[in-house]
């Protein structure tokens, strides 16, 4: 049997894109108190413990997209391998989708939330569009 070996694929995003991703991990982190109660208050260990490389995974992404809100730089190289990377970004596609169809069932409350929801719309777009790219390269090989 082959082992399946991790890809190792240079994928740049622009700062669009980045601000959307960024605005979807700064939401994510957000429930990163739900490790410590995973693991205390209801004993839920294998949550802590999915939860808790859930987190691992973006504070690495930060790494390369910077965890500061403003960024002067304008592109932005996603070292993560390939199979770690396109985890990552199903995930938080999937985060996305469920915050976007959450603000339309809300609607807009604000000019904020409309440009928050533009940017979870970029970074769901974004995710898709680098699975693909991720997919084309794990097919050459």
């Amino acid at each position: 049997m082959r082992r399946r070996r991790s890809l190792n694929v240079t994928v740049v995003i622009h700062r669009d894109q980045r601000d959307g991703i960024y605005e979807l991990v700064r939401d994510h982190l957000r429930g990163i108190g739900d490790v410590w109660v995973a693991m205390g208050e209801s004993e839920e260990h294998a949550t802590a413990e999915q939860l808790s490389r859930e987190y691992l995974e973006d504070f690495r992404l930060l790494q390369d997209i910077s965890w500061s809100p403003e960024e002067s730089r304008s592109l932005f190289a996603l070292t993560m391998p390939a199979a770690d990377l396109a985890e990552l970004l199903r995930r938080m596609q999937d985060e996305a989708l469920q915050i976007l169809r959450g603000a339309a069932a809300d609607g807009p409350r604000s000019e904020e939330d409309i440009e928050l929801n533009h940017r979870f719309q970029v970074a769901y777009h974004t995710c898709e569009e680098l699975l693909a790219r991720l997919g084309k390269s794990a097919e050459r090989d």
